[in-house]
């Protein structure tokens, strides 16, 4: 009989965890004759000596050097959430271990969340529309509703997540998308069929703005007051990157005034505090941080396929590189206090 391949479950003992290690995941490593266990915890370096592949995911340590001096055996790791940023290293890297991720099941999923929050926010639902409350239905709301076929839609951002939306909005027949993204040439723009813009632009051209760009040391902030004011008069942010991409005071000036619209699934302080402003506010509508939750079942199903290619030699799906996990978002903790996470 061959040998059973030892998997080591890093995963925090917590809801998340239950999410994601599903009981068809453990049926799919039994199947692909996989020992799969979980590491104790608090985890530490040696839990994973003699494993020939770990599966990682929210709250997993940062593989550094004494994590690989401990992977006498491992083959592969398997990231079943999305940004590696949390737990990868330049040490990682160099040791030459391919890591793989869930980040495509995660972003098709926020991508469906993106295309909702498109379609309400272009039949100004929020100006008539009450969930669960129907006194106050506006029979003659104060803005009417646009046809996609009017809408310019701008990205901000053009990583995975983007590509899915544009597949998605092109199938709408919305009438013009601008991207602005230093990743996105002008050629494969066109192959998109899409418009490759400055940032700036895409700001004041468009009649609602995707931002799905990761959030690092160059877009922390990056989007201005200054920035804020060339939106339209009665434009809509739509944000699942990370709040942090805008100054707080800036976009609390203009949501304040009524002049734009905001769907936001990201918040400054997370869980957003039962007293934050932005709850009272009419022009908003807010989801807790879920945008990418509708799929955590399939992420440890998606590794462990992967992690099953890699053992028989088969290219991997889902690999990460170094260049591409370093343009994903960085723990944003960090990047504010400047204190590593």
């Amino acid at each position: 009989m061959k040998d059973r391949r030892n998997v080591v479950l890093l995963l925090p003992d917590n809801s998340r965890r239950h999410e994601v290690w599903t009981p068809e995941a453990a049926a799919r490593a039994e199947e692909l004759g996989f020992n799969a266990t979980f590491a104790p915890e608090p985890f530490r370096p040696e839990s994973i000596r003699g494993a020939d592949a770990v599966i990682t995911s929210w709250g997993s340590p940062k593989f550094d050097q004494s994590w690989l001096d401990a992977a006498d055996k491992l083959q592969v790791v398997g990231h079943a959430a999305g940004s590696v940023q949390r737990i990868v290293t330049p040490e990682f890297f160099a040791g030459g271990i391919p890591i793989v991720s869930a980040n495509s099941v995660m972003a098709e999923c926020v991508a469906q969340w993106s295309l909702m929050m498109t379609m309400i926010a272009a039949r100004r639902m929020i100006t008539y529309c009450n969930f669960g409350d129907h006194r106050h239905l506006a029979w003659n709301p104060p803005l009417a509703p646009l046809g996609l076929h009017r809408l310019t839609v701008g990205i901000w951002g053009y990583g995975e997540i983007a590509r899915y939306l544009i597949r998605m909005l092109k199938n709408t027949g919305v009438k013009k998308i601008l991207v602005a993204s230093r990743y996105l040439s002008v050629e494969e723009a066109e192959n998109a069929g899409v418009e490759k813009a400055a940032l700036d632009d895409v700001l004041k051209c468009s009649d609602m703005v995707h931002l799905l760009t990761s959030l690092t040391e160059k877009t922390l902030g990056r989007i201005t007051g200054a920035m804020l004011s060339t939106l339209k008069d009665g434009a809509s942010l739509i944000n699942t990157g990370r709040a942090h991409l805008i100054e707080k005071g800036a976009l609390m000036n203009e949501l304040r005034s009524g002049r734009i619209f905001a769907y936001m699934d990201v918040f400054y302080d997370e869980p957003l505090p039962e007293d934050d402003e932005l709850r009272t506010l009419p022009n908003v509508v807010l989801t807790p941080h879920n945008a990418g939750s509708g799929t955590r079942d399939l992420l440890a199903l998606t590794v462990l396929d992967d992690i099953d290619r890699k053992f028989k030699g088969l290219p991997l799906l889902h690999e990460m590189t170094q260049q591409r996990a370093s343009a994903m978002t960085i723990e944003y903790k960090s990047l504010i206090t400047g204190v590593p996470a």
